[in-house]
Formats: structure tokens, C-alpha cells, sequence
């Protein structure tokens, strides 16, 4: 008998003894459970976007499989078959216990309540609330001082105020405007866009094509249009306009800048050698008229966002399915999906409305009633204010 049909023989009568072993300790259940950690990601709520989440029924080690493992595989070039013994069996607890004070559980349970549907229609409506606390709070949002805005002043003084009072003139600071805006659009466009951003920073917000991961991923009309780049990566195809994205907003980002500084070439060239007003940051406008139309944007843009969050929720059944489950469902299903839109754009119209005219009949002498009880604020704690809202409105974009 060789001394490898030997070394099998003595595997097999301790693979054998091992498994009779088991049996017997758990003779009605031929497979060991291991218990996962009672953990929001394990209690059904998908915070990574997977909908493959793994529960404790799902995860079993056979003994089959456990036997195999702890035994080694005889080498070969050993005669000597004294000292093999088979590898200590490790079997996982059958409930292993989690800390409540282990960074996993912490990071679990902060990450269930960052993105839990109620915290984030509380984060969206702090955001208005603060944003409007703050306006009331600002001194300047008082001021009958014209406001003085350098910049965004130079841009509505070239297009909208101090003409000139010569038609020559007039027709000057027009060719300025035209020319501020023309040579903006088309430097932001071709040049910041599409030679910077896109071709050479290659960012994918800006138009640049998104890497392909999986062939899976294709329709089939679209497997003749991969682009292989010289660094071997290959490109999705793009639909039409998907090279454009982000063009509008760095094209009004640079018409900005090229504005202002037609601006100050007028002042230089016409302003200065004729009677012709000068172009600076001063608006026609006081700061307490100036902050109203702040804070009228500033609602618009606020309630949008809030809009957008609950949307969002109400279509989004994967996560959370039980919360406020009644409401999402007609949200989204009542009238063939037409009540979502309709409820959408009535709700916005309405408190607009509503609150604009508030803002515009200056309501906010209450506000600093009831400030000057507590010796109001100072510029410190209006700017960490100032800090809280920011840090609200990144964890909304985060979440």
C-alpha cells in the first residue's frame, strides 16, 4: 500500500469521526446558523441602494463544508504521516453579540436616522424657518441706505439703469452690454465648457461620457457606438445633449464676470471722458428693498427644495415602506399619478403668494419686539447662524 493511499485512508477516518462527532451534538440540525447583528441594515432597510439584503435565514455553513475546511491537504513529498492532525474547528457563535457602543452599530443607527423620511422633511423645513429667522434678525434687511453691491450692481447698472443722456451714448453702453454678454456666452460655452471642463478635465457633470462597467448595462442598438479612449477604457454612448450638461450654468457664470468687466473698460473709455454716469455696484435700490427680493428668492428656492424632498420620499417605496406608507401611496398613485402634480403646483402658488405679501409689508418689527426682550444678537452669533444653515443645507444635498 502506497504511502499516499495510506494518507487518504487516515483523512477519510478523521473526516468521519468529525462528522459523527457533530451529528451528535446537534443530531436534528444538519447546519450551523450564523446569527447577524439586529443592525438597521440588517431589519430590512436598504440605506446602500442594494435590494439584495441578506437576513439570518439566508446565511448557513454546512457541517459537510466546515469538515472540509479544517482538514489540510496531504503533501505529497511527506512520508511521515505522524504529526498531521486535522486544524481546531471553528464554528461562529450563534449569536454574536454587537456592542451598542461599536463604531458598526453607531454608524448604522446615525446613517437610519440621517435618512429616515421624517429628518429629512424636518432638515428641508428647518432650512425655510432659519432662512427667515435670520433675514428678520439682519440689521441691513432695515436700512434705507442704498445698497451698494459691487458687481451684481456694475451688471444692472450696464443692461438696466444710468443711461447716458446723448442717443450716441446710449447706443455705446448698448454695444458694451451686447458685447459683455456675447463674448460671455461664447467663452463659456466653447472654451470653459467644452475645452476645459469636458475634454480636458474629463468631469462627467460637464458632458463628458460615463465609464461602462458592464456589457449588461447596453441596449442592443447601443453596442456599435462604445468609445475607446487610448488609455484602453471604454464610454457608454451618449444621447443627444448629453454633451451639453452644465453649459448653461457656466455660461451664465462667465457672462457674469465678462459683464462686470465691459463694465469697467466703459468707465474707462466713455465714462470718463463724457458726461455718461459711471457704472458701479451702487443699485437703485435701498438695502430694506434689496433684502426683500432676497428674501422672496430666497422662499422660492427653499420651497422648491421641500417639494422636491417629499417627492422624492413619497416615490421612493424601497426604503422605509412603513413610513407614513397611507400617505406616500396616494401621493403617488391618487388620480393616475395627476394628484402629485396638481397638489404640487397649487401648494407652491398659493403660499408664494402668501408669503411675498407678507415679506412685502415688512412684518418683521414683531420679530425684533421679541429680540430686544432677550438684548438681541450681535454679528457673532448671526454668523454662526449663518454657519447652522449652511450645514443644514449640505446635510439635505447629502442625504
Amino acid at each position: 500500500v502506497s504511502t499516499q493511499s495510506t494518507g487518504d485512508v487516515g483523512i477519510a477516518i478523521m473526516s468521519a469521526a468529525i462528522e459523527v462527532d457533530l451529528a451528535e451534538q446537534k443530531p436534528d440540525d444538519c447546519s450551523v446558523q450564523v446569527k447577524i447583528p439586529d443592525t438597521p441594515h440588517s431589519a430590512g432597510m436598504d440605506t446602500m441602494g442594494s435590494p439584495n439584503t441578506r437576513t439570518n435565514d439566508d446565511i448557513s455553513v454546512s457541517d459537510e463544508d466546515v469538515v472540509r475546511n479544517t482538514v489540510d491537504e496531504p503533501a505529497p513529498d511527506r512520508l511521515d504521516r505522524t504529526d498531521y492532525r486535522p486544524r481546531a474547528t471553528h464554528i461562529p457563535p450563534a449569536n454574536p453579540e454587537i456592542g451598542v457602543c461599536e463604531p458598526r452599530f453607531l454608524s448604522a443607527w446615525f446613517e437610519y436616522l440621517l435618512r429616515h423620511p421624517v429628518t429629512r422633511l424636518v432638515n428641508a423645513l428647518a432650512v425655510i424657518v432659519a432662512n427667515f429667522m435670520l433675514y428678520a434678525e439682519d440689521p441691513m434687511a432695515h436700512s434705507l441706505v442704498s445698497a451698494n453691491l459691487p458687481g451684481v450692481g456694475n451688471v444692472y447698472n450696464i443692461l438696466f439703469a444710468a443711461w447716458p443722456s446723448t442717443f450716441g451714448l446710449v447706443c455705446v453702453k448698448l454695444l458694451f452690454a451686447v458685447l459683455g454678454i456675447g463674448s460671455g456666452l461664447l467663452i463659456g460655452k466653447r472654451l470653459v465648457h467644452d475645452k476645459c471642463l469636458r475634454d480636458c478635465l474629463r468631469i462627467q457633470a460637464f458632458g463628458f461620457p460615463k465609464k461602462l462597467n458592464s456589457i449588461a448595462d447596453l441596449e442592443r442598438h447601443d453596442e456599435g457606438q462604445l468609445t475607446v479612449l487610448p488609455d484602453g477604457s471604454i464610454h457608454r454612448p451618449q444621447v443627444p445633449g448629453e454633451r451639453d450638461k452644465g453649459s448653461w450654468f457656466i455660461m451664465l457664470m462667465v457672462t457674469f464676470m465678462t459683464t462686470v468687466i465691459t463694465s469697467w473698460i466703459y468707465n474707462g473709455m466713455v465714462a470718463a471722458d463724457t458726461d455718461a454716469p459711471k457704472l458701479d455696484g451702487v443699485l437703485p435700490m435701498t438695502n430694506e428693498t434689496f433684502y426683500k427680493l432676497a428674501a422672496s428668492g430666497m422662499w422660492v428656492a427653499t420651497a422648491v427644495t421641500f417639494l422636491f424632498v417629499w417627492d422624492m420620499i413619497a416615490q421612493d417605496t424601497r426604503n422605509y415602506p412603513s413610513t407614513l406608507s397611507w400617505l406616500r401611496n396616494k401621493w403617488t398613485t391618487a388620480y393616475d399619478g395627476r394628484l402629485r402634480i396638481h397638489a404640487t403646483w397649487i401648494s407652491f402658488l398659493c403660499l408664494s403668494v402668501i408669503v411675498i405679501s407678507l415679506v412685502a409689508t415688512d412684518p418683521a418689527d414683531w420679530w425684533d419686539s421679541a429680540m430686544e426682550s432677550i438684548d438681541g444678537t450681535n454679528e457673532t452669533g448671526r454668523c454662526a447662524f449663518a454657519s447652522f444653515i449652511t450645514i443644514l443645507d449640505l446635510s439635505l444635498i447629502h442625504i
